[in-house]
């Protein structure tokens, strides 16, 4: 059970690799973008220091 839900949690991570690959952005953005919308359908509001510290910062 643990090695099928790593294998789940990998085979998403892959997914997000070649999404931000294809759409030109990084995986920290399409992570960070994830982990907001989780915690919105769940009612959730992201915390402060998830939004200062897990979103990257904009080059230059």
């Amino acid at each position: 059970m643990k090695a099928q839900r790593r294998g789940y949690r990998l085979a998403l991570l892959a997914e997000l690799a070649r999404r931000a690959a294809r759409e030109g952005r990084t995986l920290d953005d399409l992570l960070f973008e994830a982990i907001e919308e989780y915690l919105w359908s769940r009612g959730q509001q992201p915390r402060r220091k998830l939004v200062e510290y897990a979103r990257p910062s904009e080059p230059g």
